[in-house]
């Protein structure tokens, strides 16, 4: 009966208002992650259930803060690919959403090769395999192709020099993807080896 719920109760939490997520990651020179993730709803009640049903990991001392309806969570350093950023709280019976699946291996993966002078940097991303639910039951993609007025937004901050992507350049060093317009994005970049090396130190 639980999981029956599950899906019906997100669907209607974005059919009920606009929704926003936002989850910006800044890609560093040792494999770790800054990461922001931001929820914004229209409706007060939604973002108490977000609130109550999910907590960033701990063992990630992690930030988070509200500001009205707006929930928002900073990592620093982290590797989302070896350690969840959020867990479930538990609080809430009916939502059992693990959100880690919108950020976890099983959507994104990364990789970095060293061809003489360059390290380059490989970047991609796999929305219609990721999981909205910690037992896969439900999937991310369904979800997406059912709901109406939400806005998701993955934004990556690399370095270096820019060789490809699929994604939306809006800014410098900055590419968007959007699960709601494609599933599958790439990103690749590389670096001179003694610019890294040298910036590896400060970071």
């Amino acid at each position: 009966m639980k999981n029956a719920i599950i899906p019906l109760l997100m669907i209607l939490i974005l059919f009920s208002g606009c929704v926003k997520l936002n989850t910006t990651e800044e890609l560093k020179r040792n494999g770790l992650m800054n990461v922001i993730v931001i929820f914004d709803s229209s409706y007060f009640t939604i973002s108490d259930l977000v609130n109550s049903s999910i907590t960033p990991n701990p063992n990630l001392n992690p930030i988070s803060e509200r500001v009205n309806n707006t929930l928002i969570y900073y990592f620093s350093n982290v590797n989302p690919f070896e350690s969840d950023l959020f867990v479930n709280s538990g609080e809430n019976e009916y939502l059992g959403v693990n959100p880690s699946g919108f950020l976890g291996s099983n959507t994104f993966k990364y990789s970095t090769e060293f061809k003489f002078p360059y390290y380059y940097y490989y970047y991609t991303a796999d929305f219609g395999n990721a999981s909205i639910q910690g037992d896969d039951v439900f999937n991310k993609s369904y979800l997406l192709n059912s709901a109406q007025n939400y806005t998701i937004d993955y934004d990556v901050i690399y370095f270096g020099e820019l060789i490809s992507t699929n994604g939306q350049e809006i800014d410098d060093k900055k590419i968007r993807f959007s699960p709601q317009i494609s599933n599958d994005y790439e990103l690749t970049f590389r670096e001179f080896f003694l610019t890294n090396w040298l910036k590896r130190l400060t970071e």
